[in-house]
């Protein structure tokens, strides 16, 4: 079964409008979804962990809806930071777009966590959402648990970026810890490449669709790395095979 991760869009509610990171991230996006849709493979789901816009406004949230429905799949999204889950929720109310929520493929369950804050650039998961998250784990009848959130619950090295991570991780990872089924993590927010091994758990972290940031740095930068997401097939034996795609701009 074959998933796609999109992330880190930052889109802007005029289509054109370019800001300091010097790209139009509207062309960006098409230029992903064009790669996506040209590898002639209809997906079993999009995933599109957060930051859809950069200042949230209804217009962006229709329009990204309007893009991704070219690629004929679901797609579940989650909010970022720069996000309004509220606004989100009642813009992709109806149609193949939807906000946040769990479901099962075959042998494998989904969960999506909102990490977001309002107000707020670092992430954390309330109580609810804890307590959710364990019943999911200890209930469902999958065989395979794979989770999707906005903000990374692991350091990436990179200093400024691990201080606006998800605040409260040690809690998620005592969630995670419950069940022997969880076989991965993916997130959004680094605006760079991540595959490691977290408490015997794979961690998967995916470039943005406009700009990336330089690893490992203390100060914010921007990389000269294309837009990217992510390809991830789940196998019904609990293993995972993915792999980043680089689209690189005209």
């Amino acid at each position: 079964m074959q998933l796609i991760q999109i992330t880190d869009m930052h889109m802007h509610r005029e289509p054109g409008e370019i800001r300091q990171s010097c790209v139009n991230t509207d062309d960006s996006l098409a230029a992903v979804l064009a790669s996506i849709k040209n590898r002639g493979q209809i997906p079993a789901l999009i995933a599109a962990t957060g930051d859809l816009a950069q200042d949230p406004h209804p217009e962006i949230y229709n329009r990204f809806g309007q893009m991704v429905s070219l690629l004929d799949a679901p797609v579940v999204t989650l909010p970022g930071n720069h996000d309004d889950r509220a606004m989100m929720s009642a813009s992709f109310s109806d149609g193949s777009v939807s906000c946040c929520g769990e479901l099962q493929l075959g042998e494998w369950q989904l969960v999506f966590l909102d990490t977001s804050v309002p107000a707020e650039v670092h992430g954390s998961l309330g109580q609810e959402q804890l307590d959710n998250l364990i019943e999911t784990i200890s209930s469902t009848s999958a065989s395979h648990i794979l989770i999707f959130m906005h903000h990374h619950p692991y350091p990436v090295g990179t200093v400024w970026l691990d201080d606006i991570g998800l605040e409260n991780s040690d809690l998620f990872w005592d969630a995670v810890g419950t069940s022997a089924r969880v076989r991965g993590v993916v997130c959004g927010h680094i605006h760079q490449q991540l595959d490691c091994i977290h408490k015997g758990i794979r961690m998967l972290g995916t470039p943005s669709t406009c700009v990336q940031f330089v690893p490992f740095s203390e100060e914010s930068d921007f990389d000269d790395r294309p837009p990217g997401y992510r390809v991830i097939e789940l196998n019904d034996d609990g293993s995972i095979d993915t792999r980043v795609e680089w689209v690189p701009l005209p």
